[in-house]
């Protein structure tokens, strides 16, 4: 039997486990250490999940075992598919037979939430689907727990592979966490994302009345309230959770955590110059200064630094590709091409497939550039539809087609493609099933009428590509492509 003492050692932004002690083996492992750095958002957890796994190491002979046998396996690249490859899948495979779906841990983790949990949430008639019971809040201290339990885990397998751009790997493995702890105390079935994707649009929802102007303006830039719910979701869920205590309110630190989102988005995250309005406050002592005048202030010092970054991050991204185009090029596109909508979401879609810039923060010069790659990306991938449309000029069609209640959207939700689309998305799914966020998207695109701008010399000619009406299933076909590519 393993004996645990003092084999934990945490540093800054690393902590190691000295497995060798642990097994009574000669000297250090290759396996014990655990590089948090790699994901700065669990650094300020660091001292919670090496408590955590000194508790369940202690308390769960079996533990320790599991533990460095995933981590093993990891090093070694043993995590591979049918075909002997190593893949992400099969790292989520693993980490999930390995830890998530013990059993024994399972009860170890809601045997120590019941026995430490005590507060109690109070709740309000009329608001049932809002409410967090304190079955609810168990369930989410488990799922915390576990969540830190893996966290090492996850960041191992980054640094093995040199994975700087973390995409979906948390996230997918945290939905795992999320099925694991589905049924509460009392043996009822609960969708825990669900709830908290409600109680996130609940919030969000109270801005539309009072930031009336703001949300006009994000209209423009293709963000709605169930864009923005969906992304605080994956925010909550990836870096929120993790770092729940078992005796503090949950639905507290959810309230403040959505409160303080809202306000970045509205602030940092967006480039104006002014504040939502229900967040506005005067200054009695400065009665002479407008409140909005003191916000733009205030503004210009909190947004210098990220917009510097933002402005760089674009330049060389541009830096890096315009080679490919000539000035000539670059100044036709200015002269001919009128930004729209659907033009933005799509090449928002691809930009930050490629790299994270705020394609929100260019001048027009710097998205045309942008522009440019798209088109020529979507046309060498045989994106021809998609590739007229991002020049192309937009008007409503005469006729608004019923793509909704027709033929077109069950082919499009039965379809192979629409499954991969959700499954990147699957902790939220059912919310953008709901909301019918793709097929929303391809009936804009059906009922609007593109005029056609020319490639610049030599291009192909795509204007053909725009008569979509007679065949609309070529452009539903080239949407559910190209956003499952991505």
């Amino acid at each position: 039997m393993p004996q645990n003492g003092n084999i934990f050692d945490v540093q800054e932004k690393e902590f190691s486990i000295d497995f060798g002690k642990l097994f009574d083996l000669q000297g250090e492992t290759k396996y014990d250490l655990f590089q948090i750095g790699r994901k700065r958002v669990y650094l300020s957890i660091i001292d919670k999940i090496t408590d955590d796994l000194k508790f369940f190491f202690e308390n769960y002979d079996g533990l320790p075992e599991r533990y460095l046998t995933t981590t093993m396996n990891i090093h070694e690249g043993q995590f591979v598919d049918a075909d002997g490859n190593a893949t992400l899948q099969a790292f989520i495979d693993g980490v999930t037979e390995g830890i998530i779906d013990d059993e024994v841990l399972q009860t170890h983790i809601r045997d120590k939430v019941n026995n430490e949990y005590t507060i109690t949430i109070e709740t309000r008639v009329g608001e049932e689907e809002l409410q967090f019971k304190d079955s609810y809040a168990k369930l989410l201290i488990c799922i915390s727990i576990m969540s830190r339990l893996v966290i090492p885990l996850i960041c191992t397998y980054m640094a093995v592979n040199d994975i700087k751009k973390e995409t979906d790997i948390t996230i997918n493995v945290f939905n795992r966490i999320f099925q694991a702890f589905n049924i509460d105390e009392n043996g009822e079935e609960i969708d825990l994302a669900a709830k908290i994707t409600k109680f996130t649009m609940s919030s969000i929802n109270h801005t539309t009345y009072s930031d009336k102007v703001i949300w006009e303006y994000l209209k423009n830039i293709s963000v709605n309230e169930n864009i923005m719910a969906i992304d605080l979701f994956r925010k909550i869920v990836r870096d929120t959770i993790p770092k729940l205590d078992i005796n503090k309110s949950v639905v507290s630190f959810l309230h403040v955590v959505i409160k303080q989102q809202i306000q970045y988005q509205f602030t940092q995250n967006i480039k104006i110059t002014f504040k939502p309005i229900n967040q506005i406050r005067t200054d009695s002592s400065d009665s002479n200064v407008s409140p909005f005048a003191r916000v733009e202030m205030r503004l210009v010092n909190a947004n210098e630094m990220s917009y510097i970054l933002d402005k760089e991050n674009i330049k060389n991204l541009i830096e890096k590709k315009k080679m490919r185009f000539s000035a000539e090029e670059h100044q036709y596109y200015i002269r001919n091409v009128q930004p729209n909508q659907l033009q933005i979401k799509l090449m928002t879609h691809y930009i930050n497939s490629q790299d994270r810039v705020n394609v929100l923060g260019c001048n027009r010069e710097e998205y045309i550039y942008l522009m440019m790659f798209t088109r020529q990306w979507l046309i060498e991938q045989r994106y021809f539809i998609l590739a007229a449309m991002i020049t192309g000029g937009v008007k409503p069609r005469a006729g608004r087609r019923q793509l909704n209640k027709g033929k077109l959207v069950t082919e499009i939700v039965q379809s192979r493609s629409y499954a991969n689309v959700l499954s990147k998305y699957s902790l939220v799914k059912e919310k953008i099933e709901e909301n019918k966020s793709i097929i929303t998207l391809i009936g804009d695109m059906l009922n609007t009428e593109f005029s056609y701008v020319p490639g610049y010399k030599g291009s192909p000619d795509l204007e053909h590509c725009l008569n979509v009406e007679d065949n609309p299933k070529l452009l539903i076909s080239e949407v559910l492509s190209f956003l499952e590519r991505l």
